[in-house]
């Protein structure tokens, strides 16, 4: 009688459920301790903005940080980025006629995560050298808030 081939998926589904279930536990460790150590750095470093969300620089990426931070701060929350280049040639050819990049984003996209009563998203920035940043929060097509600044030498 030859072996049914149930057990080997019911085998293989159970397998692969508790995989994804350590997983996500390891993940969700490891995102906190990188949260924390995140947090250490950004305490000791200066906002170069301040809105709803602080804003920092970490090397070529933007940390927005909120604490503490609620449900209406995060989830599916949008986000703008419109980074304003040094030169405009280093700009995508179809945002040369904006002269600005739009890197909008969701929460959820930008490594967004909450630990402690504090919220944070993370996102890269272009490698070409930046004159200005206006970033914020949408509320639907509202803007929830706005910080607007320019990036020393």
């Amino acid at each position: 009688m030859p072996l049914s081939p149930w057990p080997t998926v019911s085998w293989l589904v159970l397998t692969a459920s508790v995989a994804l279930l350590i997983f996500e536990r390891f993940q969700s460790r490891a995102e906190r301790a990188t949260i924390e150590n995140a947090l250490q750095i950004v305490h000791s470093a200066p906002a170069i903005a301040r809105a709803e969300f602080d804003i920092h620089l970490i090397g070529q990426q933007l940390l927005y940080l909120k604490e503490p931070c609620d449900r209406g701060d995060r989830g599916a929350q949008w986000f703008f980025l419109h980074i304003f280049p040094k030169n405009e040639a280093d700009l995508p050819e179809h945002r040369k006629q904006y002269k600005f990049d739009n890197l909008d984003f969701p929460y959820f996209l930008a490594h967004g995560a909450s630990t402690q009563g504090s919220c944070m998203a993370l996102m890269p920035l272009p490698d070409y050298p930046i004159a200005r940043i206006r970033t914020g929060q949408l509320d639907g097509k509202k803007w929830r808030w706005v910080a607007d600044f320019t990036l020393d030498e």
